[in-house]
């Protein structure tokens, strides 16, 4: 996860009432329910604090409804195991 990476250019965290989108490219695309069980992992890393002491990247205070304005996973099929990728697009 490149998020630790980028952090600095985001400014002042964590954001306030981000839009958070989720989109995997896969050539056997998951359906819903699993698209969105796959994606928990990835939201949960970006908040200020995971479980218990753990401490994630910061760059969201949580994942619920008063933190965040829209949070929304979308699968696209691919043709080539090479075209895979996963990508989390934050707006503020």
């Amino acid at each position: 996860m490149e998020v630790l990476a980028v952090r600095p250019k985001l400014g002042k965290l964590p954001l306030l009432f981000p839009e958070i989108f989720v989109t995997f490219y896969q050539t056997r695309p998951y359906d819903v329910d699993n698209a969105y069980s796959a994606a928990k992992a990835l939201v949960d890393a970006l908040k200020v604090k995971i479980y218990g002491n753990q401490r994630g990247a910061g760059v969201i205070a949580d994942d619920d409804a008063k933190h965040l304005k829209t949070y929304r996973v979308e699968v696209v099929k691919v043709k080539k195991i090479m075209e895979e990728k996963t990508t989390i697009r934050i707006v503020e």
